[in-house]
Parts: C-alpha cells; sequence; structure tokens
C-alpha cells in the first residue's frame, strides 16, 4: 500500500508497484552519470577557467589534514591552512575574480564551522553537512534552495488514484552560472537537482588510527544501497519533481531528473530516466507493463574534502548549469 508521503515508501513500493529501480551498479565517473541527462553541454573555456583557479584555492585543504577523523583530534594543521588561504585573498579585482573569492571564503567559512562542529560530537548533524554543501554548489556557481516548511513540500494530486502524495526535500539545486556582469541571467526556474542530506554515522576512529593509511575511505556501495532509507527516499523525490517540471521538456520521450545524496562530506550524484509514456500512465492511474522500466542510475560517493574527489566534484556540479531543455 503507497503511503502519502515519499518519506514512508521502502523499496517494494517504488520497485514492483512503480517499476522504478536503482541501477545494479554504480557508474563509473561522474560523467557517465551526467551524460544520462539528454542536452548537457561540455565546461566552457570561461567555466574550465574558473573552475582551475577554485582548485587552485583550495589545494592545501585535503585529506592529509581535514578527514572527519582528523577534525576531531588534530584540528591544528587545518586552521593553519585555513589561515595561509584567508591570508592571500584581498578584495581587489575584476568583478567575476571577487565573486569567486567571496564564494571561496564563504565555502571555507562553512568548512571552519563543519571541524567545529565535528570536535564536538560523534557524528556531523544534517544541518550541518547542508550548510557545507550548499556553499560548496554555490562555489560551483549553482543556487541552493533550502527547503524550511511543508509550503515547500512538491504535491503530486491523484497520485494512482490516492488524493495526493507530498514530498520535502531538503535541497533543490538551480542553474545560476559565472556572474560577471550586472545583467547576468537570474537563476532559472527548473530545478536542477534534487538534494537529500542525510546524518552522517560514519564509523568513528581513535586518534591512533588516524594515520593508519588501511582507514576505510569509501564505504562498500553495494552495503550503502541496501541499507539506506534515504535512496528509498529519494526514488520518490526524483519521481515528483520530475512531474512537477515535465512540462518543462518539449517533445522528450525520455525524461530525466538528477539528484544528490550528500552523507556528511560525501557526495552521491543520482539521476533518474524514465519514458514520458511511463510517467503519463502513473499520473493517469493507468496498468503498466514491462516496456514500462524507470532506472536511476548513480555515482560512487565522491568526498569533497579530498582534493582529487573535489576537483572532480567541482566541474560536474559546475556542468550542471550547462542543461538545456
Amino acid at each position: 500500500m503507497l503511503s502519502d508521503s515519499v518519506s514512508q515508501w521502502d523499496r517494494c513500493t517504488f520497485e514492483n508497484q512503480l517499476q522504478i529501480s536503482y541501477h545494479y551498479e554504480y557508474l563509473e565517473t561522474l560523467s557517465e552519470v551526467l551524460e544520462k541527462t539528454p542536452k548537457i553541454g561540455e565546461l566552457t573555456d570561461e567555466q574550465n577557467s574558473y573552475c582551475a583557479e577554485v582548485k587552485r584555492c583550495l589545494e592545501k585543504i585535503d585529506g592529509d589534514i581535514a578527514t572527519t577523523y582528523k577534525l576531531k583530534f588534530r584540528p591544528q594543521k587545518f586552521l593553519a591552512a585555513l589561515d595561509e588561504i584567508y591570508e592571500k585573498f584581498d578584495e581587489d579585482g575584476e568583478p567575476n575574480e571577487l565573486f569567486l573569492k567571496r564564494a571561496v571564503m564563504k565555502f571555507l567559512l562553512e568548512l571552519s564551522r563543519f571541524g567545529e562542529d565535528i570536535q564536538n560530537s560523534d557524528e556531523a548533524e544534517e544541518a550541518c553537512s547542508t550548510r557545507l554543501f550548499c556553499a560548496f554548489a554555490e562555489m560551483c556557481c549553482m543556487h541552493s534552495e533550502i527547503s524550511l516548511d511543508k509550503g515547500d513540500c512538491t504535491i503530486w494530486k491523484n497520485f494512482r488514484g490516492m488524493t495526493e502524495v507530498t514530498s520535502l526535500l531538503d535541497l533543490r539545486l538551480y542553474s545560476y552560472g559565472i556572474k560577471t556582469t550586472k545583467t547576468a541571467t537570474s537563476k532559472s526556474k527548473f530545478p536542477i537537482s534534487v538534494v537529500e542530506v542525510k546524518k552522517s554515522v560514519e564509523k568513528q576512529f581513535g586518534e591512533s588510527e588516524l594515520l593508519d593509511p588501511l582507514t576505510e575511505r569509501k564505504p562498500p556501495i553495494e552495503e550503502y544501497l541496501t541499507n539506506s532509507k534515504s535512496l528509498r527516499q529519494h526514488a520518490g523525490q526524483l519521481l515528483l519533481e520530475l512531474n512537477k517540471c515535465q512540462k518543462d521538456y518539449k517533445n522528450c520521450p525520455i525524461l530525466t531528473m538528477s539528484g544528490m545524496i550528500i552523507d556528511g562530506t560525501k557526495v552521491f550524484i543520482t539521476v533518474l530516466e524514465m519514458k514520458k509514456k511511463h510517467l503519463n500512465k502513473l499520473e493517469n492511474n493507468e496498468e503498466l507493463d514491462e516496456d514500462d522500466k524507470a532506472l536511476i542510475y548513480y555515482s560512487q560517493p565522491f568526498d569533497l574534502i579530498y582534493s582529487d574527489e573535489r576537483s572532480i566534484l567541482i566541474d560536474n556540479i559546475m556542468r550542471l548549469n550547462n542543461i538545456e531543455l
């Protein structure tokens, strides 16, 4: 039986009743995930230049000084690296340079706050991860919109014969672009990504384990997919957002909605791919057949603390600005 809130859906609900399932394994690269979205362009020269400068500014922040474990027990190197970055910033420059510097500074501020929270607790709280990721996304020229109350719910009326089904997202991301002039285009009305933030429940290591090179950097994706309630809820969130925005797709037989799941400092990027005919059948409460199958593709987790993984995230989140419908 379907619940009227996607937060209560289970895996059987969307796999058996709605014929939506997660792909059997993660795709190897973020580019493979994003390319499931039609009409997503490559980075422009300006975007490449911007991303390179952001990476350069942040190069001193890496896992050798700033994992969640090291922030808890040995924050000194991290704080020293932040001070070194701050000292190199000034308020001079062209408008696009100032936009970049301020965006990087905001991310560093939230990263510092994240470090403080980690030192005072054994877990990263959702609000802390939300603030950190918002700053990161805005540094990648995306506009983040936080859901505050029930008024921000997405509603699908008359869903499969029910009066309505609701979904309350943690975040929506919109295309904003590099703001270099006063006439820069405002954010798009179409949500580029649907974001679910979950409370991090990482294994906590003692101080003696911090420098152990065998300390696990990524959890097994198969185990995460099996156990995570967030992934079940995320499927419903993607579906409701796709239905809400389907009118923005012009003559597209295949519809897509991108998403992300944030787990502490780790980011999974997802894409729901569904035939328009399948979505229309759900909307009209028609019986589904064997041809009606939708898939959610997803990446392995990328950690915005590690410089190599952060660089990949910067490029690919920036690339979300280039989706055209």
